[in-house]
């Protein structure tokens, strides 16, 4: 229950903050409610969305507000409230760039549906044909899963983002994990639901329906593109090109070499380490790299949410899927197929890189996306040819998305709107508690716990012993990227507490354990995905010594992470090494491994005894 409870914590960060940092359904915003008759007109009062979405972008103290609207099959409003960088004051407009995270699924989504158009895939194509390279756990999923599979979220996968997410690097630099990686690295990630049964939002499975597609487009084009862009190149030539998002870039790398000799017009990202937006009034921006933030690149899952775009390039966009036959991107059938529900959650239908609900009568599909210091929200209702995008560069926007969306989904479709300005500014959301900070760990002798470990696909973590004075302290490294020194919580379990730019702060547990035959650690086991059992980090000595585990895969000789197992009352049935503990353990580990020897020599001179008594007694009865 403990570890439950403190997982919850990095899987807020993670869901909120981290990965693709989407708001999967907009958070029902309360209203001291006002008569709406529901009648729908034609008319759209445009200077009172104007006037609205000015006093909305001050009063929620956003950096900046850009918002796109589509009303009968045309834009009616693009514009830019506020400013896109606080510090110089350059106003926001319609071509001001954002980072529109996960809404680059349903574009991900629409590339696989034109290659169905086009005969080149089917929906009943397995993945594993197209990437033989991909492989999960399960032989069953691996042989049977088709890309519908993957784009739906019903792969029986949870979201596992600190895989990439740890692995991540800012872009300008090399990446730790690369994408033929990331593939290969499928394997050893443990599902925690039957396969098509349940809906689980998953980053890293878009990334692989992006790398299939464009594997894809490589083989039938005769391209020379590789796993690392075959998928930024697709959506270049069938996408952009196609209908004219030129502002639009791929990644942020891209972003960045082009910025470097034409300056974009891009809105700074500000990030607050809170969910709360009354916490996160200061802007705080990420460190600064000279031409643009240095910020957590998205590109191993690039398919899943790493395009750059802003009002202009994404009204084409929805209007490509609004009017299919003016636009000649997809058919009208095409279309359907996206936003036909599949997998069900909370009430409603996830597509394929959609959301389908009702709204008041309408057919509403949707989506957002969140990446650190952007936030996004696409909506569309395809029954009346209607439509919105908004954006902002602030990443705890949540209730103030929540509630301009609620206005915006009536006044787009001529309804009287249920949520007036002054019950939007007065909209508060309560403060969640500040995750604690644990003691270092400190000790007067050596823990034994250093060494280097690994896991085939979450990548390293290193543990070094330090001499502070008198005392030994540990700092503990992910990947080479983050490094925080080992804690100690009240209950005696360690913790890793994790502070990073662009996320929540978090208490990871990590569970030292002991080699048998050395009483050495040979492994680490974090929880760093509360859907399944702690990671197993094997250390590379041990396991390359044979110590009962591969090198990197864990411990049970084929391949697989080793999990804890688990009681029916959901308690850990393995031992977790707490600091107390540990001194505790030590002497037992190695009173065991003596008592054992000792037992192994009166073994041995009880053989030697019988042996020889048997021998005379043998004599004996001859003589006799």
């Amino acid at each position: 229950m403990t570890q439950t409870l403190l997982a919850l914590a990095l899987v807020l960060g993670v869901a909120l903050c981290f990965s693709l940092y989407d708001d999967f359904k907009q958070p029902e915003v309360k209203t001291a409610h006002r008569e709406v008759t529901g009648r729908r007109t034609n008319a759209i009062d445009l200077d009172a969305i104007d006037k609205f979405l000015t006093e909305a972008q001050k009063c929620r103290t956003l950096p900046s507000l850009s918002v796109g609207i589509i009303k009968n099959g045309e834009v009616v409003l693009k514009k830019g409230y506020g400013v896109r960088n606080v510090k110089t004051n350059v106003p926001a407009d319609e071509h001001t760039l954002y980072g529109i995270g996960s809404t680059t699924k349903a574009m991900t989504a629409s590339l696989a549906t034109l290659l169905v158009e086009q005969g080149h895939l089917s929906w009943d194509t397995t993945m594993s044909s197209i990437l033989p390279e991909l492989k999960t756990m399960d032989s069953f999923v691996s042989s049977r899963a088709t890309i519908v599979d993957f784009l739906s979220h019903r792969s029986g996968l949870p979201r596992h983002d600190a895989v990439w997410i740890f692995r991540g690097r800012p872009f300008g630099q090399k990446q730790s994990l690369t994408r033929s990686d990331l593939v290969k690295g499928i394997r050893y990630l443990q599902p925690s639901k039957d396969f098509r049964v349940e809906f689980q939002y998953n980053n890293l499975m878009y990334g692989m329906s992006g790398f299939a597609v464009g594997e894809i487009f490589r083989k039938f084009n005769q391209s020379d593109c590789t796993i690392d862009n075959c998928w930024e190149t697709f959506i270049q030539h069938a996408l952009f090109d196609k209908i004219g998002m030129t502002e639009s870039f791929t990644n942020y790398q891209n972003f960045q070499v082009v910025n470097k000799t034409t300056p974009q017009n891009y809105a700074q990202g500000y990030v607050c380490q809170a969910q709360a937006e009354e916490v996160c009034k200061a802007y705080r921006k990420c460190p600064d790299d000279g031409e643009h933030d240095t910020m957590l690149d998205v590109y191993p899952c690039g398919p899943a949410g790493s395009v750059m775009s802003n009002v202009n390039d994404m009204t084409k966009w929805m209007l490509a899927l609004l009017k299919p036959n003016v636009t000649n991107y997809l058919t009208q059938a095409s279309v359907n197929k996206l936003f036909t529900g599949i997998t069900p959650v909370q009430g409603v239908l996830y597509a394929m890189g959609w959301i389908v609900t009702q709204y008041r009568g309408n057919l509403h599909v949707s989506h957002g996306g969140q990446v650190p210091g952007y936030k996004t929200e696409v909506v569309l209702y395809p029954g009346t040819n209607d439509g919105y995008v908004m954006f902002t560069n602030h990443n705890a926007a949540h209730v103030s998305f929540a509630a301009i969306g609620q206005y915006l989904n009536d006044a787009v479709l001529g309804l009287t709107p249920s949520i007036d300005i002054d019950t939007l500014c007065k909209i508060n959301t309560p403060v969640p508690p500040e995750e604690p900070v644990y003691p270092v760990y400190t000790s007067t002798s050596s823990a034994g716990i250093a060494g280097n470990f690994s896991h085939p696909t979450y990548g390293t973590i290193r543990v070094v012993e330090q001499r502070v004075e008198t005392n030994y302290q540990y700092q503990v490294t992910l990947n080479d990227d983050f490094t925080a020194p080992l804690r100690v919580a009240p209950n005696g379990l360690f913790m890793l507490y994790v502070n990073i730019t662009f996320a929540n702060p978090a208490n990871v547990p990590l569970s030292f354990e002991k080699n048998f035959m050395t009483y050495k650690v040979d492994r680490i086991k974090a929880l760093l995905e509360s859907s399944v059992e702690q990671i197993v980090f094997v250390n590379n000595e041990y396991s390359a010594k044979g110590f009962g585990a591969n090198v990197g895969f864990g411990g049970d000789g084929f391949g697989f992470p080793v999990a804890n197992a688990s009681g029916s009352d959901g308690t850990s049935c393995s031992s977790v090494i707490s600091a107390e503990q540990w001194k505790v353990s030590d002497i037992i580990s190695k009173a065991t491994l003596t008592l054992l020897g000792l037992t192994f020599v009166l073994m041995v001179v009880l053989l030697i005894v019988t042996i020889v008594f048997g021998v005379k007694k043998s004599g004996y009865q001859k003589l006799n």
